[in-house]
């Protein structure tokens, strides 16, 4: 029974990934829209999550290395393109996003005699990379909004989640990288400092004392509350959502 109840929650929450991943774009129109931009390294992407298993040790490493370099460089294309323009965009050489590479750090290194497991952060040449774009008459962003505080809350059966571990809402935000886009989002740690700041009953509060404790708490000044709502179907005996945005 608990292994079929924790499928079921697993079920769930790769399905409102996607409605997250759909949300954060939304969201992030919205509240770019509405403040001014914010001094933001663009060009350097950081958390680039690396595991590749290879003949060898050095093998691996190298592997690794050129596949860290090139998801960041998507990371970057979409941070700064529309989607519509990344279709068109053609594959970058490898020499090329060589070129375009400034610097590279390495995080959390493991290795094994065939396994090479590390978080990188690529930084771009900003001059280089708009060069590139501009060569290829691709338009492009140069701004970036403050980050946002996103308080993802689950209405269920008569009950307002937040922090609880049950929140498959949440878990469907924090699956996905936060911080390599235009407008960076922040989840909050969800530790107990946070859920002494703020309830579930005041999570719906823009007005709230807490609210504004738990945004200074992240250094931001806007907060956004995606509230997913979940309810029986009696048509078809199954479950339907809503999802508002506060």
């Amino acid at each position: 029974m608990i292994a079929r109840k924790g499928l079921l929650r697993a079920l769930v929450t790769r399905r409102l990934a996607v409605v997250a991943a759909l949300w954060l774009g939304l969201a992030g129109s919205m509240a770019a829209a509405q403040q001014p931009a914010a001094k933001v390294d663009l060009f350097t992407i950081t958390g680039v999550k690396v595991d590749v298993t290879a003949q060898s040790a050095s093998a691996a490493r190298n592997q690794a290395l050129a596949e860290g370099q090139r998801k960041a460089f998507d990371l970057l294309m979409r941070r700064l393109l529309r989607q519509e323009d990344r279709a068109s965009l053609p594959p970058v050489e490898p020499v090329t996003l060589n070129a375009l590479i400034q610097g590279l750090e390495i995080f959390n290194e493991r290795t094994s005699s065939v396994r090479y497991l590390a978080d990188f952060t690529v930084r771009f040449d900003g001059a280089r990379v708009q060069n590139y774009l501009r060569i290829r008459g691709v338009p492009f962003s140069q701004t970036a909004g403050r980050p946002v505080l996103v308080v993802p809350v689950m209405e269920t059966a008569g009950l307002r989640l937040l922090w609880e571990e049950e929140n498959a809402w949440r878990a469907a935000w924090n699956g996905h990288d936060l911080k390599n886009r235009l407008l960076t989002f922040l989840l909050p740690k969800g530790d107990a400092d946070d859920r002494r700041i703020l309830a579930a009953s005041q999570a719906l509060d823009m007005e709230s004392p807490s609210v504004a404790r738990l945004a200074s708490r992240y250094g931001v000044d806007r907060v956004i509350t995606p509230v997913l709502e979940v309810s029986r179907d009696f048509v078809t005996g199954g479950l339907k959502a809503r999802v508002d945005m506060i």
